[in-house]
């Protein structure tokens, strides 16, 4: 089973039209993203925690929030 990463956040600018508090992260410098457990799931998301603030601006176009959960999540609890 893979698993992926999610973070939630909470909004410290205001939010862009239709945007959500959660942000499923797949990919790192174009690559595939994913892991055989939870574990190294949860090591790669501390090892890059300041990073994973920069996902944020990146995908809501310079809006700015701060990280409040991490979550490994399988592939299988995936339905959309």
């Amino acid at each position: 089973m893979k698993f992926f990463l999610v973070v939630m956040f909470i909004w410290i600018s205001p939010p862009p039209d239709g945007a959500t508090n959660a942000i499923r992260i797949s990919e790192k410098d174009g690559d595939p993203l994913y892991f055989e457990n939870k574990e190294a799931c949860f090591n790669h998301a501390s090892q890059n925690f300041l990073e994973l603030h920069t996902v944020i601006p990146n995908v809501y176009d310079g809006a700015k929030g701060i990280i409040t959960d991490i979550i490994c999540m399988s592939e299988e609890g995936i339905t959309t």
